[in-house]
């Protein structure tokens, strides 16, 4: 898990934007699943 928040920060920090929110996109699901507060939106197992 601290990798990923180590490359979402250098993705921000080199301007990689599109990386950096598709990653943190991945953090937030993936404290909501920790969290037990995910929304499933489809039978395919995508979040919203």
């Amino acid at each position: 898990m601290e990798q990923v928040w180590a490359c979402t920060v250098q993705a921000f920090a080199t301007g990689d934007m599109d990386r950096a929110r598709s990653l943190e996109r991945f953090l937030c699901a993936l404290e909501d699943l920790e969290s037990g507060t995910a929304q499933w939106v489809d039978g395919k197992g995508s979040l919203r």
